[in-house]
């Protein structure tokens, strides 16, 4: 299900903290944006600074649950609303009061907060030192977006690598399978078949990875000769398929509903293909463009009301109702737009058929004299028609036929005068 946020703020902090809990796993992201700039700003949330805030915020909200033996239940703590600005407004000196007040010391990677925060991402406790290094120099990612077109397919074969982090907007590119493990060079496989050749495989070049795999773990390393840098790179790329297998494939983050629900459904197809494991889920929140041009003020304003707690998502029919029925209205509105412009299409194919089937009379008659007469007596008829409707359409009649038969010379020399002389 989407997790629905009533502010941006609050759903780039959730955004962050699922990519921070799974790339400390080592499960492969991939989060899909639509835009460029939105690409952008969720790069900067996963550097250094402000994952370290993040941290800080986790760790005092639950620092003052601890202390005030209270639960989240969903209701707005006023002691906490101060924490839901901006991280990048927020300034030490901000948690200072409290974290002081609750005995936390301000820095995410001492040993005591490092464990309190694993056990809040629901990591395991061995997992302080990767998660540290996160903490510490930010989590190492991609981002695919229209100024790196050139790199677009290297960057969307290495996004299923174990530990890979790839931020890409949704129509970034298509058509190219991620593959669980990342894309290993084809000379390392070239130089793997070889050495199982030369072991007696005569069906090297035709087996699947895995029995690639079992045959090179039955010989030694000492038959790897020359190749053997190969052979090691191929057997650690299926050992992290492996685990990445194990961690459940890649995952997929949404960071706002597209306008098309079919956009959005390509997005979650990228994850769990030809029997991969995988998995996705959106974050969206009240503000985002699809939300405030089809009543997420409304929603935003009741919870305000409600007092809800801005770090929790929001899980009601009306909510999902809203999201389904805005991208159900912007589709229909895109429906009409292709049915009108259908229309204006046939309104011209039938003037290019009417002017092609003149065109292709006057290529193949010979005599065209009595098309010219037909043509001669409508338009003669058409204006004189005009002329007995109007005031003073007789005048506009005959200034129509001076300029259509103007002063002429004739043969003989004498002169041929237009009809408003005669």
């Amino acid at each position: 299900p989407d997790s629905v946020y009533r502010t941006e703020e609050a759903k780039l902090r959730a955004i962050a903290t699922e990519a921070l809990r799974r790339n400390v796993a080592g499960q492969p992201i991939l989060i899909g944006t639509t835009s460029v700039e939105s690409s952008e700003r969720l790069s900067k949330r996963l550097t250094s600074e402000p994952l370290r805030k993040l941290a800080l915020v986790l760790l005092l909200r639950d620092r003052w649950f601890t202390a005030n033996n209270a639960q989240e239940d969903g209701r707005a703590i006023e002691a906490l609303k101060p924490f839901d600005k901006p991280l990048d407004s927020m300034t030490p000196s901000d948690m200072r009061p409290m974290a002081k007040e609750l005995g936390l010391t301000l820095n995410p990677v001492t040993d005591e907060n490092l464990s309190r925060l694993a056990a809040l991402l629901d990591l395991p406790a061995d997992s302080t030192g990767t998660l540290k290094a996160a903490l510490e120099g930010g989590i190492k990612h991609r981002v695919l977006n229209a100024k790196k077109h050139d790199e677009e397919s290297q960057i969307i074969l290495s996004a299923g690598a174990l530990g890979a982090v790839t931020i890409a907007t949704n129509m970034a590119g298509r058509g190219v399978d991620i593959k669980l493990g990342g894309e290993f060079n084809e000379n390392v496989l070239r130089g793997v078949n070889r050495v199982l050749k030369r072991a007696g495989e005569s069906n090297a070049f035709e087996m699947r990875n895995e029995e690639r795999l079992g045959a090179l773990e039955k010989i030694g390393p000492n038959q790897y000769l020359i190749y053997g840098e190969d052979a090691v790179a191929f057997l650690k790329h299926m050992a992290d398929e492996q685990t990445v297998r194990a961690l459940g494939g890649l995952h997929i983050i949404g960071s706002e509903r597209h306008d098309a629900r079919r956009i959005d459904n390509q997005l979650r197809g990228r994850a769990a293909r030809q029997g991969d494991p995988g998995s996705s889920r959106f974050y969206l929140s009240l503000e985002d463009e699809l939300m405030r041009r089809f009543g997420g003020s409304n929603v935003s304003g009741l919870m305000e009301t409600l007092k809800i707690d801005e770090a929790l998502p929001i899980e009601h029919n009306l909510v999902n109702r809203t999201i389904e029925q805005s991208q159900q209205r912007v589709e229909g509105f895109n429906f009409d737009s292709r049915k009108h412009l259908l229309e204006y299409d046939d309104v011209l194919n039938q003037q290019r058929t009417k002017i092609y089937e003149q065109r292709q009379r006057i290529f193949t008659k010979d005599d065209l004299t009595e098309d010219v007469d037909d043509m001669l007596v409508a338009e003669v008829t058409r204006r004189v028609t005009l002329g007995a409707a109007q005031n003073e359409g007789w005048w506009k009649f005959l200034a129509w036929l001076d300029e259509v038969q103007p002063t002429q010379q004739r043969a003989d020399g004498s002169l041929f005068f237009p009809f408003s002389i005669e």
